[in-house]
């Protein structure tokens, strides 16, 4: 890939920005960063896998935002409600509950 300052140049923004871009596309697995070397597609996928659940997900979520929110909830409302959820599903796998 290319390296930090070029893409900061041709995109006219900070490095810094970039460099957090790649760390974080280096946490969801989608490249690997080699000290020295650079940027690298990662070779096993797992990133892309990640990234296409991600993609499927986003219309179930998107139906169910709709509805709630047709259910008059406000934002903070839908936020508390799937914080929540997701407190509760914690817990749950927690205490090996289902």
């Amino acid at each position: 890939m290319p390296g930090i300052r070029k893409i900061a140049d041709e995109l006219v923004m900070n490095p810094n920005t970039v460099a957090k871009a790649y760390r974080e596309l280096e946490q969801d697995g989608v490249i690997e960063l080699r000290q020295g070397s650079g940027a690298f597609v990662a070779a096993h996928g797992e990133g892309c896998n990640r990234l296409e659940r991600i993609r499927q997900a986003r219309p179930v979520m998107e139906a169910a935002v709709n509805e709630l929110r047709a259910m008059n909830l406000t934002e903070d409302e839908l936020r508390r409600l799937f914080e929540g959820e997701m407190i509760r599903l914690r817990e749950e796998a927690a205490t090996g509950e289902s």
